[in-house]
């Protein structure tokens, strides 16, 4: 299997195991590192249903890298968005962040790298169906 599309299958995986574990583990995934859950409402159901969506985003893209020039550039945007108010409120130590979101936080800069690299990369060989 070729890199780029693995590394877009992995990221809409990482997407789908994300949003699942909110949906399901809702309470778990703050409690578990001593913070209480934010009271959910629509603002909280909507980013959960937004993470599942970027996840079937990057499933398209690993099905066609080259086609989808305009999916990649949202994909690192959403990436970019989602992970740095997160970076900045560790950061700031902000007491609602559990340290348990670093995890995501990290892997979504490094998918941001990637995205990137191969969003730059196929521009310069000139890889794009478009």
């Amino acid at each position: 299997m070729n890199y780029h599309k693995l590394m877009f299958l992995i990221a809409a995986i990482h997407n789908y195991v994300g949003s699942l574990l909110f949906i399901f583990l809702y309470s778990k995934v703050y409690t578990i590192f001593g913070n209480k859950p934010p009271v959910p409402g629509i603002h909280y159901q909507t980013w959960i249903g937004l993470i599942f969506v970027f996840g079937v985003m990057y499933h398209m893209i690993s099905k066609d890298r080259f086609g989808s020039k305009n999916l990649v550039i949202l994909g690192i945007l959403g990436k970019a968005v989602s992970a740095s108010p997160m970076l900045f409120a560790l950061i700031t130590k902000n007491p609602n962040v559990p340290i348990g979101f670093v995890v995501p936080i990290i892997t979504d800069f490094i998918f941001l790298i990637l995205f990137f690299e191969f969003f730059i990369t196929t521009t310069k060989k000139k890889l794009w169906k478009i």
